[in-house]
């Protein structure tokens, strides 16, 4: 089910879609703001500048069967941005129109999100990246990295990182910037190590208008790439069992302030 107005409950609601398809990494983004509808395409394809479209109207982008809430109700981690849920979702081909311009788009499995509140507050980082049976999710605040929440799925397995506890425990070893983050995150018998790597000319800048008025800048690319150590053990104390995650160029990856970041 794609986001839709009669739907909204919110000042500001944005459902959107992140994948690789035909030899590039597309960002797709249907909002509403207040009273006002705007839908997104962003392309980054080896050798071009990103390009960033955007005119008023919807995308139909599809809702997970299954989402994962990365921050629990009771925590305002983001201030007015009260909710932000992720799933995977099976995309048909289809012809995508937006400021005038068609693009065809193959068959893809894309990350589906979900972020709603009253509008902006804080900064966030966010990185996501899926490949055969894994899928990886990290959200956490800009600047600083902390407090942070983690998701992730291989098989059957999942690494919850993403509970009250759980969050008060996770790290940055190194904070996010425009070149990237790296995020331990802990709990008993799962650990997460995440190393994301991003190349500034890759990057994509854009300003948000929230439904006060507000301006949030982001910086996003879809060509990042990740390293994760998805790590188990049987019983506290015990040596993990290490199962590497490597995506080289099709991550996403964004900082998001509403001041200027170099």
């Amino acid at each position: 089910m794609g986001l839709r107005t009669a739907d909204l409950t919110t000042d500001y609601r944005a459902r959107f879609h992140t994948f690789n398809a035909a030899g590039a990494g597309w960002w797709l983004r249907s909002v509403r703001t207040g009273d006002r509808d705007e839908r997104w395409l962003s392309r980054f394809a080896p050798g071009e500048p990103p390009l960033v479209l955007r005119e008023p109207g919807t995308l139909d982008l599809a809702s997970p069967a299954k989402a994962v809430r990365m921050i629990p109700s009771s925590l305002r981690l983001f201030g007015v941005t009260t909710k932000y849920s992720c799933g995977l979702v099976d995309r048909p081909a289809a012809r995508v129109t937006v400021a005038g311009r068609d693009f065809d788009l193959p068959a893809a499995t894309a990350c589906s999100g979900l972020v709603e509140g009253r509008g902006y507050g804080r900064g966030w980082a966010w990185a996501h990246a899926h490949a055969g049976d894994a899928w990886i999710e990290i959200l956490g605040r800009f600047p600083g990295g902390r407090p942070a929440s983690a998701y992730a799925r291989a098989g059957r397995r999942e690494w919850r990182l993403n509970t009250l506890l759980a969050i008060a425990k996770n790290r940055s070893v190194r904070a996010p910037s425009l070149d990237g983050w790296r995020l331990v995150a802990t709990a008993h018998n799962r650990e997460l190590v995440v190393d994301v790597r991003a190349r500034r000319e890759a990057l994509a800048a854009v300003v948000y208008t929230g439904p006060a008025g507000e301006t949030m800048r982001c910086w996003n690319t879809e060509v990042a790439s990740m390293r994760a150590e998805l790590r188990t053990r049987t019983t506290l104390g015990f040596p993990w069992s290490v199962r590497t995650f490597e995506c080289d160029g099709s991550a996403h990856f964004e900082v998001a302030s509403p001041t200027q970041v170099d």
